[in-house]
């Protein structure tokens, strides 16, 4: 998983029409399948991922099974209407929604 989302970051690096958005926010994802979490650091320079360390504190946080989460970086999902009985989503309102419009308009 951690190549798609270098994979994903990398794209999102080249579409300089988002750089606006990407205003100092950090973004984890955990996957209880997979041993890493990883977080998304975006800034005025474009987004970074790397792997989360234990204490790690993040602006949102998005715990959910794999196929949520690819399905979240399909489209297919939206990170605000994501609804699963095992994923938890923390992170203030506003932080959510700019995650969101970053993923919902890389695609």
């Amino acid at each position: 998983m951690e190549h798609d989302f270098k994979k994903w970051a990398a794209g999102v690096n080249r579409r300089r029409d988002l750089y606006p958005l990407m205003r100092g926010v950090s973004f984890m994802i955990d996957n209880p399948e997979d041993p890493s979490a990883y977080v998304f650091t975006f800034s005025k320079t474009g987004v970074e991922v790397s792997d989360a360390s234990d204490q790690e504190m993040t602006d949102v946080t998005l715990e959910a099974p794999s196929h949520l989460i690819e399905k979240l970086f399909r489209g297919e999902e939206k990170l605000t209407t994501l609804r699963a009985e095992n994923s938890t989503l923390k992170g203030s309102l506003a932080h959510l929604l700019q995650v969101e419009a970053l993923i919902y308009l890389s695609k």
